[in-house]
Order: C-alpha cells, then structure tokens, then sequence
C-alpha cells in the first residue's frame, strides 16, 4: 500500500459528497453537498463543533468546497438539513467504505481469505422532539421505575471488523430490537462473508437465512439447559469440547435440517471479577475444521467481534455523536453517517502507519482519528499536502505501542486510595 491512499480516499469522499446534488428541488444557496459537508464538519473528530465554529471554518477553508457568494444564516443551515434525506447519507457511506476497503492491506485484513462482519446494537440517546417521542422509546429506570426524559434510539452496525470499517447500519423504531434489525443488514453482506453475533441474535430463522444467502455465521449461544435450544442439551451435559449435531431451522414456512458445530471455549485461568461469575462460553458455527476453523481459532474469531464495541464507543465519545445537534431523525442520521465516515479514514490512515511497523505494534487508534481529522484543509480546498501526510504517518508510527499478551488474572491497585 502507498502513501498517496488517503489523498484518493480524501478525493473519493470529496467527489462522493458533490454527487450529492448542487441544487435542492427549490433555488437557494444549499445543495445536499453543502448540508452533507456541514455535517462532516460537525462530528470532526477529537473536536466539539457549534454550527457557529463550523461556519467560520467555511468562511475560511472552503471557497473550493462552498462555492455561495456569502456564508448563510445558522437557521437556514438547520433548514437546509431537513431536506438532506438518511436514504443519501447511506449511500454517501456505502461509496465511501466501499473505497476505503478495497484500497486496505488486504493481506492483513481478512481471516483465512474471508471478510469477518460483526455485528452488535448499541443505544443512543436522542434529543427530545414530537418526532423523537412517536419514534423512539422512553426506558424506565431509577428506584421508581419512571420513564427518562430523553428518548433512546437502537443502533445495530455491521462492522468489517479486521478493517475496521463500517458496512452498514440501521436505525430501529419502537418495538424492534435487535434480532429484528439484523435482517434489514443482510442484503449488505456478500457470500463467503463471516458474521459474528453475541447471545441476543441467535435464532432459527436467522440461521437459515444465512445458510440460505452463502453467508458462514459464528455466533455465541446460550450455554443453560432453561433457555438453550433442544439440539444443544446433549453437548451441554457432556464433556466435549466439539461436536457437530443436526439442527432444524426456519425455511419460511418451512423448517429443515443443517449439519452445524458447536464449539466450547476452554475455561479460562484465574478468579473471576468480583461480583461475577465464571459463564460457559459456547459457539455455533457452520465453519468446518477442514477449512482451517480448528476450535482454537472460532474462538478468536469470535473474539474479533469486540471491535464492534470499541467502534461503538469511538463513536459516543472520541466522536462525541451525543449530543446530537438535530432533534429530527434524519438529522440523528446525517450525524451517525458522519461519525462513521470519519471511522473510514481513520482506518486508512492507521493501515498506511502500520506497513511500516514492527510485527506485533499497534498504532494508537485515537491518534488516527485526531490526524484524520487534522486534514480538514486537505478535505476543504481539494489541495493534497503530501509532506504533511507523511509527517503525520511517521509521527503515527513513532508512538506504536507493543501489543499486550492476554490477561487472565484481575487488575488491582496495591495503593490504598484515601
């Protein structure tokens, strides 16, 4: 991989948001590339932005990008984004993780010639608005059992997780939860392709679509006789750590037998945290040993999937998606599409530092967002600074810390604190 990836990845992104459209259906100074544009803006990464800072940074950087006679009014920028639809932010966000992957080292980020996707939810708490309230969903809490004021929204992601970027998502309404929203993803994934799912996805129905669309799973199961399903009870009561059964799964109206694995982690060194207690970890699967999916190795693929967590986290705080500036569900869109576009070209960068760094060092992946986001003036005028990539690759590569070795034993501070 070359050095000038991230100035085509800068330059797709740029052409990929003027497609957008220059002109709304009525005549004004916004497009859809300028809303978009503003939107990228505002989840910067590493930076808390106003619509006040965001237009001072177009009054000053974006002449090239912006091409009106006068920055506008804030409130026609709220308006202008009212008309920016979710539907074009997804497709802004196929375009560009589409890019980015297929520019990636690909050696380094597949598993075994195959695309590992991992998939989770994770709640987001949205502004409270009539359309956020009919929409979403108020949890009750506390020692009263009350509703909290602010809605939350589920967010379920399908991450391409050894590249770490992002394939798709879907925004859920009231009533649907995750097993749910995982179907309306499927049509993102291709053949061949690994998805990984925690404990709440697992279901027949879900097993046959994929066996269905070519599609190989690794999915954690329930490993207790009271919610466990039938198939599984023999293999939980013995004493095998693999075992390949006969399962019977939805078909439509139809159910039908699949030859699939189960798989047990070995028990893991070490007391548990305090509070907690040692869980059996059991993986079904449809990979076979003869492909080179020994036990040892679903069982690191299926750790893969905490990825998807850590994106999830990028995204609520190095990001800071919450709060988010629009109390409109398309506005709550624009600015996840944001964050994840940004997680894109952080990725970029980050594949670009790690060619040239020692096997077994990672670079710091906050880092990667903070210099993703100081090419702003790159992204802004369509002017590539070169020495300033480099500058920032090596300084990337000057702070690449050592991989830890797996830890079994619980952390604790010696150090009484008063």
């Amino acid at each position: 991989m070359n050095t000038p990836t991230l100035k085509q990845a800068l330059s797709s992104l740029r052409l990929a948001v003027r497609r957008l459209g220059d002109r709304f259906e009525r005549s004004g100074v916004w497009s859809p590339a300028h809303a978009m544009a503003i939107v990228l803006l505002l989840k910067m990464p590493g930076q808390s932005q106003s619509y006040r800072s965001v237009l001072a940074l177009v009054d000053r950087l974006g002449p090239s990008l912006f091409t009106w006679p006068r920055v506008p009014s804030i409130g026609s920028m709220s308006k202008a984004r009212k008309k920016l639809t979710a539907e074009t932010c997804r497709r802004l966000l196929h375009e560009v993780s589409a890019f980015t992957a297929r520019r990636l080292h690909q050696a380094r980020h597949v598993w075994g010639k195959r695309r590992i996707v991992a998939i989770d939810g994770s709640w987001f708490v949205v502004p409270r608005s009539p359309e956020t309230l009919r929409s979403f969903t108020c949890p009750r809490g506390g020692s009263k059992g009350q509703r909290s004021h602010h809605p939350r929204a589920l967010m379920v992601m399908a991450l391409d997780v050894l590249r770490r970027v992002p394939v798709d998502y879907v925004l859920g309404q009231k009533g649907q939860g995750e097993r749910t929203l995982i179907k309306r993803l499927l049509d993102s994934l291709c053949p061949n392709d690994v998805v990984v799912v925690d404990r709440g996805f697992p279901s027949r129905e879900l097993v046959g679509e994929l066996i269905a669309r070519g599609i190989d799973f690794v999915m954690r199961v329930n490993a207790d006789d009271a919610t466990s399903w039938a198939e599984f009870r023999s293999f939980l009561r013995g004493k095998a750590k693999s075992a390949v059964i006969k399962l019977s799964v939805d078909n439509g109206d139809e159910r039908f037998p699949v030859s699939v694995r189960l798989v047990e982690r070995s028990r893991q060194r070490g007391r548990p945290r305090r509070g907690t207690k040692k869980e059996r970890m059991v993986i079904l699967t449809n990979l076979k040993d003869t492909d080179g999916f020994t036990r040892e190795e679903l069982v690191k693929v299926y750790g893969s999937r905490w990825g998807v967590e850590t994106a999830f986290r990028e995204l609520k705080t190095f990001m800071s998606t919450e709060p988010f500036h629009s109390k409109f569900i398309n506005g709550i869109e624009q600015e996840l599409v944001a964050g994840l576009i940004w997680m894109a070209l952080a990725s970029s960068l980050e594949s670009v530092a790690l060619d040239g760094v020692p096997e077994g060092y990672r670079v710091v992946r906050t880092d990667c967002y903070r210099y993703a986001g100081a090419l702003l003036d790159d992204f802004m005028t369509g002017h590539y600074r070169e020495d300033e990539f480099l500058r920032l690759v090596e300084e990337l590569r000057r702070y690449a810390q050592k991989r830890k070795p797996d830890r079994y034993a619980e952390r604790r501070c010696d150090v009484s604190i008063r």
